[in-house]
C-alpha cells in the first residue's frame, strides 16, 4: 500500500494510485475528489502538423499519450509539445527527431538527433538566502540531460533553452534564461555555443527569432492563461477559502525521496542501462544496482551510460559513459581502481573520523596512481594510452607528494605538469555526477521544486500548478495559481498524533 504523504496545505491531492481500488487511510466523509492533477508527468501535451509517436503506451481516457522511457518522437512539418515532470516542457520543431532516454525525476535525458528542440522551466521568483542554503537548494533542482550528435548538455537551472542539430552534426545551445554546462564551459543568459566535440562561442546574432521560437513564447503564453484561469475553478475556491488541504499519496519510489546507502564496500549504486562487468573469465554481463563488486573485476559504460560505485560508503565513484575499469580488493580490504579509458568523478563525504584512520582509495591512470583520503571532489580522465589527467576540485591527492585544492595534474607518457584549476570548468558529467552526490547523501526537502501538472478540461491540456512558491515563464508571466504546501510545523497535532480539522475544512482529494 502506498503511504500517505500529506506535502500540501489548504487542498488536498492524492496522486494516481487513489483510483486503483486500493485502500485509502486518509478518507473523510468530508473529503471532494479532484480529477485533473498529474504528479508525474511524461504526456504527449500538444501536436499541429504530421509526425510520429513510435511510443510504447497507448493513449489513455483523456486522448493524452503518456510516454515511457525509451519512446521517440519523430516530426514531420509537425510541432509538438511534451510535457516531463512537472514544469518542465519539451517543444519538438518540424523535422526534428528526439529519443527519450530517461524520464526519472532524477535522472531526465534527452536526445535530440536532427532538428530544433526547446525545453522551458518556469523560473521560482528570487528568495533571498544565505549562499551555503541556496547551493544546497541548486543541488536538489531536476537538472536535464540534453545528447546530441556534437556532444552533452546539463541544464542545471530554470530558464528557456534552445538547441539545434545541424546537417554537419554539430549543435547549438541558446540560453534564454537559466544556465546549463557544456564541455567545461557554463553558459548563461544570452549566451550561446557551438558544440562539435570541442565547444566555441556563437557570434550569431541571438536576438532574431524564428517561427519555432515564436511559437514556443506563444505556447508559453498560452500555458500561462490556462494556469490563471484555474483560479474560477471550486478547488481553488476552497483552498483560498482556507476550507481544505492537499493530501499527496507517495511511494517508496517517489523523486525526492530519502535514500538508503548501503553499508557495504565495494557495491554498485545507481547504474544506467548500458553498464556491464566481467569476473575473471566469465562473459561480459549487465551490471544491477546493489551488487557486490569484487577483485579483479572489469566494469564498462556504453556510450550514453554511467553508473555509481561505493567503494566505501563515504565514497562515491561515479563513470561516465564509454568508460572502462579494472576493480582491485586486497588482503585488507583497501580498494583501487584503475581507469583504462574514459572519465571518473569521486565525491568523499565529510566523516567525524580523522583523516589518518580514514578508508583510502587508490585511482590510477596511465601508471600513474593517486591515493585519496581527504574529503572532496575529484575527477579522472583518461584521454588516451599516453595522456590523462587528474582534476583536484576540493580536497588532497597523495602523488609522490601531496597536491592541494584547486590543482590539476596533466600526464603525458613520462612528463608531469601540475597547475592552477579552474574550478568553475565544468561539464555535463560534473554536473550529474554532484546531483547524484547530493541525492544520495543528504534527504531533500521535497517542498523546494513542488508542483503538478493539470489538465485543463476546457482546453485538453497540461498546465502548470507550482506548489507553495510564485513561478513565472522565461518568456514572461506568471503562473500566479498555486496550492499552499503543509509545512509540518505549522500543523496542529492532536494527543493522539491526529492533524484536527478547523471548523468547515474540507479534504481536497485527487485521484
Amino acid at each position: 500500500m502506498k503511504a500517505c504523504l500529506t506535502v500540501v496545505l489548504i487542498l488536498a491531492i492524492s496522486a494516481a494510485a487513489a483510483g486503483q481500488g486500493q485502500p485509502d487511510e486518509t478518507k473523510r466523509p468530508d473529503s471532494l475528489t479532484i480529477h485533473g492533477f498529474e504528479r508525474r508527468g511524461g504526456f504527449v501535451n500538444f501536436v499541429s502538423g504530421n509526425g510520429r509517436c513510435l511510443c510504447a503506451a497507448e493513449p489513455n481516457a483523456d486522448s493524452k499519450r503518456p510516454l515511457t522511457n525509451g519512446d521517440t518522437i519523430e516530426l514531420d512539418d509537425g510541432r509538438a509539445e511534451l510535457v516531463l515532470i512537472p514544469g518542465y516542457y519539451l517543444r519538438l520543431s518540424d523535422h526534428t527527431t528526439a529519443h527519450l532516454l530517461d524520464l526519472s525525476p532524477d535522472n531526465l535525458k534527452i536526445e535530440v538527433t536532427r532538428g530544433s528542440a526547446i525545453i522551458e522551466i518556469p523560473i521560482e521568483d528570487e528568495v533571498q538566502l544565505a549562499p551555503q542554503y541556496q547551493e544546497l537548494k541548486d543541488r536538489f533542482f531536476s537538472i536535464v540531460n540534453v545528447i546530441t550528435p556534437g556532444g552533452e548538455y546539463a541544464i542545471f537551472r530554470a530558464g528557456g533553452y534552445r538547441f539545434d542539430v545541424t546537417s554537419n552534426r554539430e549543435s547549438h545551445v541558446r540560453v534564454l534564461k537559466g544556465a546549463v554546462a557544456v564541455s567545461g564551459h557554463i553558459l548563461k543568459e544570452g549566451g550561446a555555443a557551438v558544440l562539435a566535440g570541442a565547444v566555441s562561442r556563437d557570434a550569431s546574432d541571438k536576438t532574431v527569432e524564428d517561427a519555432f521560437d515564436k511559437w514556443s513564447r506563444e505556447r508559453a503564453a498560452t500555458l500561462v492563461q490556462a494556469n490563471k484561469s484555474l483560479k474560477s475553478s471550486e478547488w481553488y475556491k476552497q483552498m483560498e477559502d482556507g476550507h481544505g488541504y492537499i493530501d499527496v499519496l507517495d511511494d517508496k519510489h517517489a523523486a525526492g525521496g530519502g535514500r538508503v546507502v548501503s553499508a557495504r564496500n565495494s557495491v554498485a549504486g545507481f547504474v544506467e542501462p548500458g553498464v556491464s562487468i566481467k569476473s575473471g573469465e566469465g562473459d561480459w554481463r549487465e551490471l544491477k544496482s546493489d551488487a557486490q563488486l569484487a577483485d579483479g573485476d572489469r566494469l564498462r559504460t556504453a556510450p550514453l551510460a554511467r553508473a555509481e560505485i561505493r567503494p566505501y560508503p563515504d565514497f562515491d565513484f561515479y563513470l561516465s559513459g564509454n568508460s572502462e575499469i579494472t576493480y582491485r580488493v586486497n588482503a585488507d580490504d583497501i580498494v583501487s581502481i584503475d581507469l583504462t579509458r574514459g572519465s571518473a568523478a569521486l565525491f568523499v563525504s565529510e566523516t567525524r573520523v580523522k583523516r589518518a584512520d580514514r578508508n583510502a582509495l587508490t585511482v590510477s591512470a596511465n601508471k600513474t596512481e593517486y591515493t585519496i583520503k581527504s574529503a572532496g571532489y575529484y575527477r579522472l580522465n583518461v584521454f588516451s594510452s599516453s595522456e590523462s589527467e587528474m582534476l583536484v576540485y576540493s580536497g588532497s591527492v597523495m602523488a609522490n607528494g601531496e597536491i592541494g585544492s584547486g590543482k590539476r595534474v596533466v600526464v603525458r607518457n613520462q612528463s608531469r605538469v601540475t597547475a592552477t584549476l579552474d574550478k568553475e570548468s565544468r561539464d555535463s558529467f560534473d554536473i550529474w555526477s554532484d546531483r547524484r552526490n547530493a541525492r544520495t547523501v543528504l534527504t531533500p526537502r521535497k517542498w523546494w521544486y513542488a508542483g503538478l501538472w493539470f489538465l485543463n478540461p476546457e482546453t485538453s491540456e497540461y498546465t502548470f500548478v507550482p506548489g507553495g512558491r510564485v513561478c513565472k515563464s522565461p518568456y514572461g508571466g506568471s503562473y500566479s495559481t498555486s496550492y499552499l504546501l503543509n509545512r509540518t510545523t505549522q500543523r496542529i497535532r492532536s494527543p493522539d498524533n491526529v492533524t484536527p480539522l478547523l471548523p468547515n475544512t474540507r479534504i481536497l482529494k485527487v485521484p
